[in-house]
């Protein structure tokens, strides 16, 4: 591959990036943020907030994708028009 063919890409690179930094922040973020904040509700008395954590326990790397998604359009080479 020549790297001359990359010139296309060139403008996407940053886009793409953004969106791989921050979907990996959203992968590791069960492991680094959540892990500790379930010790904290497990300590909890009370079955809702048992409740509530492990339902955004499930959520965040979707959530973290969906933002990465939208911060990457946003800097894309895309005409406003049609963002």
């Amino acid at each position: 591959m020549n790297i001359a063919q990359f010139g296309l890409l060139a403008p996407w690179m940053k886009p793409i990036l953004i969106f791989a930094a921050i979907s990996g922040v959203g992968f590791l973020a069960p492991a680094l943020i959540l892990k500790p904040l379930r010790k904290v509700t497990d300590r909890a008395e009370s079955d809702i907030v048992n409740a509530l954590g492990s339902q955004v326990r499930k959520h965040v790397p979707f959530w973290f994708v969906l933002g990465a998604c939208d911060v990457a359009v946003r800097v894309s080479p895309i005409d406003p028009v049609w963002i």
